[in-house]
């Protein structure tokens, strides 16, 4: 009995041996060395008894150097068209390649873009272009994985064109917003908001390049009873049409050294009524090239102020009346042009050129204003020269109609039926 059962396990080892070196052979190719046939290093039978692909060359090592040579990165396309200021979104493949392993990206054409790298997950890849500022154009898109696998694509950058959104308090079919600070966050540069006509409970904000139109400016109101009814810190912003009331300051432009990131010029406040503000009606802080035209300015603390190098900014057309400290101010503020203004009834003077230690409001143009009726002066001077005053009417100010203080010359004064009083005219 032993010997039968030595027997069969002499043949079972045998046979396994067998089995071993026919399968050994096989994978050699019958020449006894082991055959390793997608070129990666490892023998079809070692893979086989892991459990790997021996057809393979990426499995079990995507590193290896038949996998590098197989490998290749591929872009999704076509890429649409994206408007400027919109992200580039850039996607692709990369095969044989590990998670984690990076492939470049350059975008250049018109504008050249910092080259981007993007981590593969899954043997996909993704990244974004901010093109903000970027041109109109062409773009060559590449992905380069270094190992000798690129592609290349063209995307087409492309001038936005502008929206108008729309705001009505009571909503509706059509509108877009109930408040015009929504509408504000959601525009982009360059955009239109219309205003139904309405009563806007609310203190808007504008970092950015807007219209910003009212359907009618005596039943379109915006304020709030306290800080800046419209602040504005960005260039090329039009105001138009509307009642702003009831704020510390109608209408504030902000370009002042402390703003951070203010870019405010070049703006327009035209044809609106701005009335009631605890302070200033509109005021231009630090601010050049602004236009003030056709608004009515009444019943304010003080009218309009270019306070503290507001230079070159024009304030045309408006009639600024009934203000209780004074019409138009200007504090260390030159190169302006004040005309064509009806000035009159105002609690102080009709217009001030005033100092800041020394430094005056120079070189300013006054002329074709009707200037009346004003509690002190028509228009004094303070430290202010080179000044040019033609055209005007001025008259009836309690006060003096033109009145220069100590340090105060070469003002060219062209008017008629002059008056004169001490040290004023």
């Amino acid at each position: 009995m032993r010997k039968i059962e030595a027997t069969i396990l002499t043949v079972i080892f045998l046979g396994s041996m067998l089995g071993f070196a026919l399968l050994h052979g096989l994978a050699s190719g019958g020449r006894g060395v082991p055959r390793d046939s997608d070129g990666d290093g490892y023998s079809e039978i070692d893979e086989m008894l892991a459990g790997t692909d021996p057809n393979d060359p990426c499995d079990p090592d995507p590193e290896c150097d038949a996998c590098l040579f197989l490998s290749y990165a591929r872009l999704d396309y076509p890429i649409e068209n994206v408007t400027i200021g919109e992200p580039l979104i850039i996607t692709g493949t990369a095969t044989h390649r590990a998670d984690g392993f990076p492939v470049y990206i350059s975008v250049s054409g018109p504008r050249e873009f910092p080259t981007q790298t993007a981590l593969l997950i899954n043997g996909t890849f993704n990244t974004t272009f901010d093109t903000t500022g970027a041109e109109v154009g062409a773009y060559l898109v590449r992905v380069d994985d270094l190992y000798g696998s690129t592609d290349e694509a063209t995307v087409f950058l492309i001038e936005r064109k502008a929206k108008t959104w729309y705001v009505d308090d009571d909503g509706g079919s059509g509108i877009d917003f109930t408040n015009i600070q929504d509408a504000i966050d959601a525009a982009n540069e360059g955009d239109t908001i219309y205003v139904y006509n309405g009563t806007y409970y609310e203190r808007i904000s504008i970092p950015k390049s807007l219209t910003l139109i009212g359907e009618n400016r005596s039943a379109n109101i915006i304020g709030m009873g306290s800080g800046k009814c419209v602040y504005i810190t960005a260039s090329n912003v039009t105001i138009e049409g509307f009642t702003i009331r009831n704020g510390e300051y109608g209408v504030y432009i902000d370009d002042s050294w402390d703003t951070i990131d203010s870019e405010a010029h070049d703006n327009v406040i035209i044809n609106n009524t701005v009335t009631q503000n605890h302070y200033t009606g509109i005021h231009i802080d630090e601010s050049e090239n602004n236009f003030i035209i056709n608004n009515t300015v009444n019943e304010n603390r003080l009218g309009v102020e270019l306070y503290f190098k507001a230079d070159n900014n024009t304030v045309d057309g408006n009639n600024i009346s009934f203000n209780d400290w004074g019409g138009i101010r200007l504090y260390t503020s030159s190169y302006n042009i004040v005309s064509n203004n009806v000035i009159n009834s105002n609690g102080g003077e009709g217009i001030e050129l005033e100092e800041w230690f020394g430094e005056g409001s120079d070189y300013n143009i006054i002329s074709d204003n009707v200037i009346s009726n004003n509690r002190y002066k028509g228009v004094v001077f303070e430290v202010s020269s080179h000044n040019e005053i033609y055209n005007n009417s001025i008259s009836m100010n309690h006060y003096g109609n033109l009145v220069f203080e100590d340090g105060s010359n070469y003002n060219n004064i062209k008017q008629k039926h002059i008056y004169r009083r001490r040290n004023s005219i």
